[in-house]
C-alpha cells in the first residue's frame, strides 16, 4: 500500500473554480468569450496570411463597436440579429436572403473602402482622417444597401403575410437620408481638401437638405400608413370591442 501526500495550493484552485463558475454563468459567457474567440481568430488568420497591419486594424474597429455597443446598452442587438436570421431561416422567410445578400454589400463595401483607401494614400500622405473620408465615400452606399436589404426583406415579407406596412417606411426613408448625409460630407471634404470650395459647399448643402426631405417624406408616408386602416379592420375592432363589453356586463 502506497500514501500518496498531494498538496493543494488554495489560491490557484479558488482561483480555477471561481473561473470555471463565471464561464459558466451565461451572462458572462455571452458577453466575454463571443469578442475573445473573434479576436483569436483574426490573430491566426493574420499570422497564417502575414497580414498583421490590416488585422489589427479590424481588431481595433470590432472592438471599438462592441464597446460602443456596450457602452449604449446595445450589445444584444448583435444576439437579436443572429436569432432573427435563425428564425427566418427556419420559417422559410424571404429576409433570409435578404441577410445573406447584406453580408455580400457589407463585404464588397469594405473591400470599395480597402481600394479606395490605397489608391489615394499616396496623395493624402499620412493624413488618416483624409483617407477615412475616402474610405466612407466609397463605401458608404454598400454599406446603406446591406442596411437595407434586410428592412426590404421584412417588408416583403409583411406584404406575403397581407399584414400592413407602417414602421419599416420611416426606418427605411431614415438610414437612406443618412447615407446621402455621410456621402456628400465626405464628398464636400474631398473637394475642400481639393481646394475647389464652391462645389464642396455645395455638395453638403444640397446632400443635407435631401436628406431633411427624405427624413420628412418617411415620417409623413409612415403616418398616412398608419392612418389609412381598413374599413373591414375598424368593423372588425368594433365588433370585438362591443362583444367584449357584453360579456363583462353578463358577468
Amino acid at each position: 500500500v502506497r500514501r500518496v501526500v498531494v498538496k493543494q495550493i488554495e489560491p490557484l484552485e479558488n482561483t480555477f473554480y471561481a473561473f470555471k463558475r463565471l464561464m459558466e454563468d451565461p451572462k458572462i459567457s455571452r458577453t466575454f468569450l463571443p469578442p475573445v474567440g473573434l479576436i483569436l481568430f483574426l490573430l491566426a488568420v493574420s499570422l497564417l496570411l502575414n497580414l498583421s497591419g490590416e488585422t489589427l486594424g479590424v481588431i481595433l474597429g470590432i472592438l471599438g463597436v462592441y464597446l460602443i455597443l456596450k457602452g449604449t446598452g446595445r450589445e444584444n442587438l448583435i444576439i437579436e440579429f443572429a436569432e432573427s436570421v435563425k428564425q427566418s431561416f427556419y420559417t422559410g422567410k424571404i429576409s433570409f436572403v435578404t441577410y445573406i445578400v447584406a453580408v455580400v454589400l457589407l463585404l464588397v463595401g469594405t473591400s470599395q473602402g480597402i481600394m479606395a483607401y490605397t489608391d489615394a494614400k499616396p496623395e493624402i500622405g499620412e493624413w488618416f482622417l483624409l483617407g477615412l473620408v475616402y474610405f466612407i465615400k466609397s463605401s458608404i452606399w454598400w454599406y446603406i444597401g446591406a442596411a437595407l436589404a434586410p428592412i426590404i426583406g421584412r417588408m416583403m415579407s409583411m406584404v406575403i403575410e397581407k399584414e400592413r406596412i407602417v414602421r419599416p417606411w420611416a426606418i427605411l426613408f431614415s438610414i437612406f437620408a443618412s447615407g446621402l448625409i455621410l456621402w456628400g460630407g465626405s464628398a464636400a471634404i474631398i473637394w475642400l481638401s481639393m481646394d475647389v470650395q464652391p462645389m464642396g459647399y455645395f455638395t453638403l448643402f444640397f446632400s443635407i437638405l435631401g436628406a431633411i426631405m427624405l427624413s420628412f417624406i418617411g415620417v409623413k408616408l409612415s403616418l398616412y400608413m398608419r392612418g389609412t386602416q381598413p374599413k373591414g379592420a375598424h368593423r372588425e375592432e368594433a365588433g370585438y370591442v362591443e362583444s367584449t363589453d357584453e360579456s363583462v356586463t353578463r358577468e
